[in-house]
């Protein structure tokens, strides 16, 4: 469970696992920095990246045949960058002015990163960037055309054996006021969406189990901002993501959720301890 302590009493921001191309961000008094990271023995290595006026890198992930990082540094709201994880080297800065960035994942199988922006039109849009160059290779609207309400799409996750990125709705609120159930379905490649119905006006979070066909999410429903809610599992077939099952889970909101392909383990992480309901 104490595997990788951050050096020098660091705070890991997060991280992004791939062998021995593993990366970390990890911020203290000194700043911020992305490094690399052995997951076999717990250690830290050389650094990639660093910020010495504060904030914290956010790692996208890492392309490990271009041997590149993507991240977000939070103290730029208008662009990300890429990194050669050999030299720590910067590559390209994707320019983002004018869009709002809400996540984004990393394609390494296909070479590319894909971000979910609010453009500067108000449209959700899925930006596919080169984990070569850092070029900008697709620009896709995810609306459907008006069938998400513009700028209420989230939740972004990818099927790695397709390459299909999937994004839900969020609850629009701690109480999900304004939440809704739209799920896009964007093909990168084709620069084309596809808008249904799926999960709950609470969804947080979203991912995929590749192997078994599944979108999972959580979600988090509560009465009053006073006393802590519940948070359930959900699992939607991507053949049809309206047949959906939700499964209660516990007390408290969910922080953050990934899943386990191989063993198709859901893994939710909590910032608080279960308590009574």
């Amino acid at each position: 469970m104490d595997d990788g302590l951050a050096p020098d009493g660091d705070i890991v921001g997060n991280f992004a696992m791939a062998g021995a191309n593993s990366v970390v961000s990890i911020a203290g008094t000194g700043g911020a920095e992305v490094v690399h990271y052995d997951p076999a023995t717990g250690t830290y290595g050389a650094v990639i990246a660093a910020d010495t006026a504060g904030g914290q890198f956010y790692v996208f992930g890492v392309d490990p045949a271009a041997r590149t990082v993507l991240v977000d540094d939070v103290t730029s709201t208008d662009s990300v960058e890429l990194y050669d994880t050999r030299t720590g080297t910067l590559l390209a800065t994707v320019d983002l002015s004018g869009d709002t960035l809400k996540g984004g994942v990393v394609d390494a199988a296909r070479g590319r990163a894909d971000l979910l922006v609010d453009a500067s039109t108000g449209d959700d849009t899925v930006l596919t960037v080169s984990m070569t160059t850092g070029a900008v290779t697709a620009v896709t609207n995810s609306d459907g055309g008006g069938a998400a309400r513009a700028g209420s799409l989230d939740n972004i996750a990818l099927d790695t054996a397709t390459g299909d990125v999937y994004l839900s709705s969020g609850p629009g609120s701690l109480l999900c006021f304004g939440g809704g159930t739209s799920l896009a379905t964007v093909d990168p490649g084709a620069g084309t969406a596809t808008v249904t119905n799926a999960g709950t006006r609470c969804d947080t979070d979203l991912a995929v189990d590749p192997s078994s066909g599944n979108l999972v999410s959580v979600s988090y429903r509560a009465v009053s901002v006073n006393f802590a809610g519940s948070s359930s599992l959900v699992t939607m077939p991507e053949s049809n993501p309206s047949a959906d099952s939700v499964f209660p889970l516990r007390t408290g909101a969910p922080a953050e959720l990934a899943v386990d392909p191989v063993n198709h383990l859901a893994l939710v992480m909590y910032e608080l301890p279960t308590t009574p309901s």
